[in-house]
């Protein structure tokens, strides 16, 4: 008997959106936002951390110690990758796009 694969996407329409950046990673590490969107990563951990795009060039935080946050505003609809270049293990994925809204 076969496995069922379950996903779960979470959609944030508005607002900033903070993610945690701890041990265990980005989290949440996989959302969809809609334009223009100001994402605030808050380091949770002791040690330091980056958030930088996979393509090199879209944003790159640089050092953000413990406590510290770092921030980037999305303005065009994409998928953007990004890891901890000190532990590339640790990924997220950001897609920004036009999502209608329901009522």
């Amino acid at each position: 008997m076969g496995g069922r694969t379950v996903f779960f996407l979470k959609i944030y329409i508005g607002g900033n959106m903070d993610i945690d950046i701890t041990k265990e990673g980005f989290k949440p590490d996989n959302i969809v936002l809609e334009p223009p969107e100001m994402v605030v990563w808050h380091n949770k951990d002791d040690k330091a951390h980056t958030v930088t795009a996979t393509d090199g060039h879209s944003f790159n935080s640089g050092e953000i110690e413990p406590g510290q946050n770092y921030q980037f505003n999305f303005r065009k609809k994409g998928i953007y990758g990004y890891f901890d270049k000190h532990e590339e293990q640790l990924q997220g994925e950001i897609s920004i796009s036009n999502i209608p809204a329901t009522d």
